[in-house]
């Protein structure tokens, strides 16, 4: 309620869809993007996640998918030779910070988040994000153009993003992927107002607004979702746009240790590859030449 952009966007989501979609679609138009894609972020977050990114990107790869890699600095260092490995691949590496952000607390016997940028000072931001981006360049030889924040979802406001596009910037890189759904459906799938390039994350069919990604549906506590609803929501979300025609993104990201051995997840990837051109991001910049044509 006390965003009124998003209360009529939540509005439209339920009572004017077919016009909320058109206009999406004119908006992908409008910054260059002439089809539909599709990218598949693996976040990274905790030690499960090394071997799990293992046994999926193989298995993706067979699928002619091949993810992009959120990795926090101290992460890579555990995992070094798998990120190692899947970088010399060609996979795209995100900035995702440096320190951990989620701890197993043994007193539960449950993985908690910790580490929230709106919680820390800028300073100590800019820090955690400096210090992910020298463990690319040392740990797997990359220097990445993107970034995505840690816990992006509390960290939503205009001026948290203006102030992590400005710096961004600043250190040279072209784009985030650190937004909402509601941002793809207000200012586009791919925009730069903000300072660079960034491209919103994607929910689901029934509630388009409402982030899709295996917490909510596989792990979180009290969770309404499971495995079938993910599927359910990612092939129905992809089935419209591509029975429409409407240009876009279809940004989806998972935790690899959540959805390795889920039939459910591998199914709506297949959904997703008969619906769109898998990318990367860098590959959705103005310019650049993806399967679809080019970028602009």
């Amino acid at each position: 309620m006390g965003d009124p952009w998003r209360l009529l966007y939540y509005w439209r989501s339920r009572h004017q869809r077919a016009a909320l979609f058109a206009a999406y679609d004119r908006k992908a138009h409008a910054a260059g993007l002439d089809c539909l894609h599709f990218v598949l972020s693996f976040d990274c977050d905790t030690p499960d996640d090394i071997e799990a990114s293992e046994i999926a990107e193989a298995r993706l790869r067979k699928m002619g998918v091949k993810p992009v890699y959120a990795v926090p600095g101290e992460l890579l260092e555990q995992g070094r030779a798998v990120y190692g490995a899947i970088a010399r691949r060609g996979a795209e590496f995100l900035n995702h910070g440096f320190r951990e952000h989620v701890r197993w607390d043994r007193a539960v016997g449950a993985y908690r988040s910790c580490l929230f940028y709106d919680q820390i000072s800028r300073e100590e931001a800019a820090e955690d994000i400096r210090c992910g981006h020298a463990a690319l360049e040392q740990i797997l030889g990359v220097r990445p153009r993107g970034f995505r924040t840690p816990h992006f979802g509390t960290f939503q406001k205009r001026s948290q993003l203006r102030w992590l596009h400005w710096f961004l910037r600043g250190l040279g890189y072209e784009f985030s992927s650190s937004t909402m759904p509601g941002m793809a459906f207000r200012y586009g799938a791919r925009f730069s107002r903000l300072g660079l390039f960034e491209f919103p994350l994607s929910g689901g069919f029934t509630y388009p607004l409402r982030l899709l990604d295996s917490w909510g549906c596989y792990r979180a506590p009290g969770r309404t979702l499971g495995e079938a609803a993910y599927r359910d929501e990612g092939r129905q979300w992809a089935s419209l746009l591509r029975r429409e025609r409407y240009a876009g993104i279809l940004n989806y990201y998972v935790d690899p240790s959540h959805i390795v051995r889920s039939e459910a997840f591998f199914e709506t990837v297949h959904a997703w590859t008969e619906a769109a051109h898998n990318c990367s991001y860098a590959e959705l910049l103005p310019g650049a030449v993806t399967g679809c044509g080019r970028g602009e």
